[in-house]
């Protein structure tokens, strides 16, 4: 593929970005056995880095599969996603979303699940020791919680279910399937086939890295750039950009 062509394909097609929460949401660990850091890719930072290096893009792609996690960083994660300024975000629901993982979805302007997706909602619950008003205290806390998230679920839901009914739901700790998140309005399509989720699974997963080796090659043009302007200083020749980036593509075979 020469350059010319990859810059003509960026301009006549609409950019979209993708964010995949495939793992319990919660915060970076530290890893007390050698001293490092295990790195979360669904912490509120990590979210935080890939939605800003996605500025710009025309849709966004949140793909889920999580059993839950952290109500902090899950609520994070939701207003992030939420004030992220894009004209289309779509929350695929890959499997099943749980706790804290569904709140996330809500964030989108559209939820999609396959005929076999499933949510579950909850109310929060924490393990806690102390005395009797600190216990007390994390009650009330876990209430504010559960609040938290019943604005996003009825956010999302535009009427089709009262505080009442959510309230219920969450309380006996409830599965739903994709016909009963419609029906609640905490999902918005449903796509009726397996074979056309995994078609679509595909897709995304080839946009995925076409964009990741989009942001490759303008990192190497800079690089590039840079390289070009200490050769002129030294005299150096150089080949211009556009040739070294084909030869890159050339690497490639593309």
């Amino acid at each position: 593929m020469r350059i010319e062509s990859m810059v003509k394909m960026q301009a006549n097609e609409k950019k979209k970005g993708y964010i995949y929460l495939y793992d319990d949401i919660g915060p970076d660990e530290y890893d007390f056995w050698n001293g490092t850091v295990i790195v979360s890719e669904t912490s509120e930072k990590f979210i935080r880095d890939r939605l800003s290096e996605l500025e710009g893009v025309s849709e966004l792609e949140i793909h889920i599969s999580s059993r839950g996690g952290y109500v902090s960083t899950g609520l994070a994660v939701y207003s992030q996603i939420k004030a992220f300024e894009c004209p289309k975000k779509t929350a695929y629901i890959d499997g099943i979303a749980a706790s804290i993982a569904t709140v996330i979805a809500m964030a989108a302007d559209e939820v999609v699940m396959n005929e076999s997706g499933l949510m579950m909602i909850h109310n929060p619950w924490a393990q806690a020791s102390g005395n009797a008003e600190q216990h007390r205290k994390l009650a009330d806390d876990l209430d504010i919680m559960a609040s938290a998230a019943v604005n996003a679920y009825l956010g999302h839901a535009k009427g089709k279910i009262s505080e009442e009914k959510l309230r219920e739901l969450m309380g006996k700790e409830s599965w739903l399937t994709a016909d009963r998140c419609m029906e609640y309005g905490l999902c918005d399509t449903i796509i009726d086939s397996p074979d056309s989720m995994m078609r679509m699974g595909a897709d995304s997963a080839a946009s995925c890295r076409m964009n990741r080796l989009e942001e490759q090659v303008a990192r190497l043009s800079a690089e590039i750039a840079e390289l070009q302007s200490g050769a002129e200083n030294a005299q150096v020749p150089m080949m211009n950009t556009t040739e070294l980036l084909n030869k890159f593509f050339e690497s490639f075979g593309m």
